[in-house]
Parts: C-alpha cells; structure tokens; sequence
C-alpha cells in the first residue's frame, strides 16, 4: 500500500512539474480602441507590456521540449513551430457589418525600407492579407483577398489605399530588432463579380514583432 502512495505521489509530482514548465498563455480576441489611439507616437496600450508570444488551443510539446501548434482538422492536421507562429500583432478588419483579425505580422529589413506582412495564421483561415512597408519618405499598404475561384467570368477584385498611416517606436532599426508600431487605413474594394459594386475596408491595429 505504501509503495502505491509513492508512485501516486512521484505522478502526481510530475504532473505539477510539467505544468509549471509548459505554462499555456492563452490568446484573447482583439478589441477596438478608440480610433484616435492608432494615431498617436505614444506606445502605452496594455498589448505592448503583454507576453503575448504564445497561444494554448491545439497545442502540445513534442519530444524534445519544444512547443508545437495543430491546426484543428484539415491539411493533414500537421504542427507548425509556434516559435515562429506568435500572437504578434492585434490589427482588426471592419468590413461591412463582419470583423476580421490579423493577429500575426512578420517584419523585414532592405536597405532603410522596413516591410509588414499582416495574415491571421495560425489562429484563423481569413481570405485577408495586408502588406505595408515604410521609408524614410513614404508609406504603402497592399491589401488583398485570396478567393480560389472557378467560374471563368470571374475577374480579381482592385483596392484603392485611402489615408494611410504607419507609426513605428523608432526611426531606425536593425535585422534582429524587436519593432513596435501602429497602424491605420481605409481601403476601397471594387468588385466586378459576381455583381459590379464596392465596399469599404476599414482597418486599425497594434503590433510587436522582430525584425528578420
């Protein structure tokens, strides 16, 4: 009886070791600020100081420690590494009445030219995907929607940048650096299929990533 009791105890040890080394950090949905915010130099909003460098569902450890991702069904439900996958940005999508999220941004360097890559993997499978890049004299924003679609009177839809803004915390950076920033613009999409019409794309949001 009292070498069952030790073993209960040797598991029950290991079970409590193991939570405490693989701590989850679960990813909440993004919430809109006030607009004006995305606007400002100051870099105060609770997103910045979270750790927000890891997510929880569908997630394990594989054999040697490391922490892995499953996408829920689908595509052979295979693991992406989530050291390369975080919650790196809190970018929000309104588009007619529906809202989107961009949670993952991806930041490089080219010369003095620093370039955003906005997308919602892992976390979602959104059609959306946002570009932007920043100089010393100008900003840009490429926004597209990624529909496979076979009816041959289709044509791509074109979008129209309206008001861009691009804020980083620094002025210059290197490969390596971690960047913070905000951003903000209004894109019109002109639709010719299956009717002719347009709408409007209305996107804010926060980010923190290092540059690769």
């Amino acid at each position: 009886m009292s070498r069952i009791v030790f073993n209960l105890s040797i598991l029950l040890l290991f079970i409590s070791c193991n939570g405490a080394e693989q701590k989850e950090v679960y990813i909440s949905e993004p919430k809109l600020s006030p607009v004006e915010n995305y606007s400002t130099e100051t870099f105060d909003e609770p997103f910045f100081s979270e750790n927000h460098y890891g997510y929880a569902q569908f997630m394990k450890f594989d054999s040697s420690g490391k922490l892995t991702y499953q996408y829920p069904g689908g595509l052979n439900n295979q693991f992406v590494d989530s050291t390369k996958y975080y919650h790196s940005a809190e970018v929000i999508l309104q588009i007619d009445t529906s809202t989107y999220y961009f949670r993952n941004c991806k930041a490089t360097k080219s010369g003095d030219t620093i370039a955003l890559s906005f997308t919602d993997n892992p976390f979602s499978r959104t059609h959306y995907e946002l570009k932007a890049w920043k100089d010393q004299s100008s900003v840009n924003f490429q926004y597209n929607q990624n529909f496979t679609i076979t009816d041959s009177s289709y044509r791509p839809s074109t979008y129209s940048v309206v008001n861009p803004g691009l804020i980083f915390d620094k002025k210059e950076y290197a490969k390596g650096d971690r960047i913070k920033g905000k951003l903000h613009v209004t894109v019109i999409g002109n639709h010719t299929w299956p009717k002719v019409y347009t709408d409007t794309v209305i996107i804010y949001g926060l980010f923190k990533t290092v540059i690769e």
